[in-house]
């Protein structure tokens, strides 16, 4: 197994919802150092992400494998840094060509972000290998998922079986959201390099269906939004019964919904205009909760 340089970028802008990207930088780190694999592994890590970062980095670094940890922005793009900290996006048809222009030494990119599933169909055209977010993960579940990625890699698995351990992790921890990360193929991609031994060919979309697989994510994972909200409003409607209202905090500690994304404020603006409740005092309290 020749050397893999792994790059991984991070970006949480002072106007973005806050992440854990210390803590996932941390459990990277601790499991390239434990793994067998660790003279072959070298890590280079850059937070507070600008755009001249981003470029600089892979000229830099020559990586392998690039992971960006951060917010997407759905089809505009991710979320980096200007100097001031604030959100500056990245758009899709850019950060594709920044990567055609790094494809000889680039084989997997790594977007743990919410909703990069388009940024990722992009990239593959001119990567190997491209992990993607079809919605809104949690961030526990983000940072599961990173765990057994690079677990696996350190243990030298290919990128389709580490993709597959990593889902796994997930699970293990008993976190939502494994079925919306998503691994896809180029066409092109060499079979013969060790690093790129196939594990499962089921396990992965090739770009020829990736179109209906995308429509497909994106219904589930809306699906899936939904009933996490209404778990916590049957709940609601559980503690205060139904026609007697209690202010929530008085009640109970509600499970947190984290999201890698500002993807509760979308969700509101669709429930609002698809959700209609009988009750006229449910739907103000569902407002106020996702408030």
């Amino acid at each position: 197994m020749s050397k893999q340089n792994i790059l991984f970028l991070a970006a949480n802008p002072v106007d973005t919802g806050r992440l854990r990207l210390e803590a996932e930088d941390r459990d990277i780190q601790e499991g390239i150092q434990r793994s067998n694999q660790r003279d072959d592994i070298s890590l280079s890590c850059k937070f507070a992400v600008r755009v001249r970062d981003l470029s600089r980095s892979l000229l830099d670094t020559k990586p392998q494998i690039v992971h960006f940890s951060g917010h997407g922005s759905g089809a505009d793009g991710i979320v980096l840094e200007n100097n001031e900290g604030e959100s500056v996006v990245v758009g899709t048809e850019a950060l594709a060509n920044l990567f055609a222009l790094h494809q000889d030494n680039v084989q997997c990119v790594v977007l743990n972000a919410c909703y990069s599933s388009e940024q990722a169909e992009a990239i593959c055209k001119h990567i190997p290998f491209v992990i993607g977010m079809s919605s809104s993960v949690d961030d526990d579940a983000a940072i599961a998922f990173a765990v057994g990625f690079y677990d696996a890699i350190g243990a030298g698995h290919s990128y389709e079986n580490a993709f597959l351990h990593a889902q796994n992790t997930i699970e293990l921890y008993g976190l939502p959201g494994s079925e919306l990360l998503i691994l896809l193929k180029s066409p092109h991609v060499k079979h013969s390099d060790p690093h790129h031994l196939s594990a499962s060919e089921g396990s992965v979309a090739s770009n020829s269906n990736q179109s209906a697989d995308a429509s497909e994510s994106r219904y589930r994972s809306l699906i899936g939004e939904l009933n996490a909200v209404g778990a916590e409003i049957t709940r609601f409607v559980h503690c205060i019964g139904m026609y007697h209202a209690v202010p929530f905090d008085q009640i109970y500690q509600p499970t947190k919904l984290l999201f890698r994304s500002g993807s509760i404020f979308q969700l509101q603006r669709r429930l609002g205009s698809k959700t209609k409740l009988p009750n006229p005092s449910l739907s103000i309290a569902l407002r106020n909760f996702i408030h």
